[in-house]
């Protein structure tokens, strides 16, 4: 017997000397892949899918986005959990790009928060719903081609989540296969997706959106992240004077030629452009040639009429930028001329509201 049990165990150690590392890495393997069935297990399935590309990962803010509108989600997988899945990919980060192109294969999530890039690359795949086919009307502010809305139009922008969000970033939904947005023969996920955008979209504040009229006109074409910059600048400024009114920013420019010595060339046409473009009561931005050419004309509005103290008697239609404190806020800090700030003839309702906010803003 004692031979017997001598023969097994030298067995056993032989198997063990040759073969030790063939039998520990199959060990490993064996609870690698028992460790991620278990997790697999374990992980709820979502019941609403969202990817957003953009610059801010809003972490836990994900949370605030459940509990103002997970009233709409339904239970899918049945496990007691209303689960969102908010995938977030870095505008920066370089695997972005290759992810992206799997997810339009792919699919994996329904609802897309992306910027303009990502947006066309979306509508050319042909993978979105059209808005009216989701909701029954184009809301106002959709996309000329009627799929997506950027998110500073829609009420969401103001609530815990997606006030983290860019602003001009464009949500829109992704279409359910053959069946386009048709989500009563969609899957139960589609299902629940269609209703969480069509709450997000039509979700409303007692807030009202408002246009601000805004001109600049000077020798500076402004780029488009700049003019972003401006109206991420005009909106915060106005949400910290009133809780009533969410502004948007209309934004129009006429750049000025310039001659030897980089002089302007304000000839007739020059002049007709600015007589158009101040007409409607605007906030302006102007070259001083321009500012002093349409206050000559009465063009503009006084600013003891706005309620504002130039500090110098000297100018009584406009002040320059560099008197204000705009200098050190998004946009304005992109003018690399000293121009005047100044408001159209007429100018009343929330433009002259916001020139007076922009004239005296100062940083807390």
């Amino acid at each position: 017997m004692e031979n017997k049990t001598q023969g097994v165990k030298s067995f056993f150690s032989n198997i063990w000397y040759h073969y030790k590392w063939h039998i520990l890495i199959g060990l490993m393997m064996l609870v690698a892949v028992v460790v991620a069935t278990a997790q697999c297990v374990a992980k709820d399935e979502p019941d609403v899918t969202i990817l957003f590309i953009g610059n801010a990962d809003i972490g836990e803010d994900r949370n605030a986005i459940m509990a103002d509108f997970g009233h709409v989600v339904r239970d899918v997988d049945g496990d007691g959990q209303k689960a969102l899945s908010f995938a977030y990919f870095g505008l920066t980060d370089s695997a972005t790009s290759s992810r992206f192109q799997t997810e339009v294969v792919a699919g994996d999530h329904h609802i897309y928060i992306v910027n303009d890039d990502y947006y066309k690359k979306l509508v050319g795949n042909g993978v979105l719903a059209g808005l009216e086919s989701v909701l029954g009307y184009v809301p106002e502010g959709a996309m000329e081609d009627g799929y997506g809305i950027r998110i500073k139009y829609l009420h969401i922008g103001e609530t815990d989540g997606f006030d983290m969000i860019e602003r001009n970033s464009i949500i829109c939904l992704r279409t359910n296969s053959s069946l386009g947005a048709n989500y009563k023969n969609g899957t139960p996920l589609y299902k629940n997706n269609v209703d969480f955008f069509r709450t997000l979209l039509e979700y409303k504040r007692e807030a009202e959106h408002t246009e601000v009229e805004l001109v600049h006109i000077g020798k500076q074409s402004l780029y488009q992240d700049t003019v972003n910059a401006l109206e991420y600048s005009v909106y915060h400024i106005g949400r910290e004077q009133s809780a009533d009114i969410i502004p948007l920013l209309d934004y129009e420019e006429y750049k000025l030629k310039t001659g030897d010595y980089d002089q302007i060339l304000f000839g007739e046409e020059e002049k007709a452009a600015a007589d158009a473009l101040a007409e409607g009561g605007k906030i302006m931005i102007l070259h001083e040639e321009v500012y002093r050419y349409l206050r000559d004309k009465g063009l503009l509005t006084k600013l003891s009429a706005l309620g504002v103290a130039t500090g110098d008697e000297r100018e009584e239609y406009g002040v320059r930028l560099s008197d204000t404190k705009l200098s050190s806020v998004p946009g304005f800090a992109s003018l690399f001329e000293d121009l005047y700030l100044c408001a159209g003839a007429g100018a009343e309702g929330y433009n002259a509201e916001m020139f007076k906010y922009l004239r005296e803003w100062t940083e807390e």
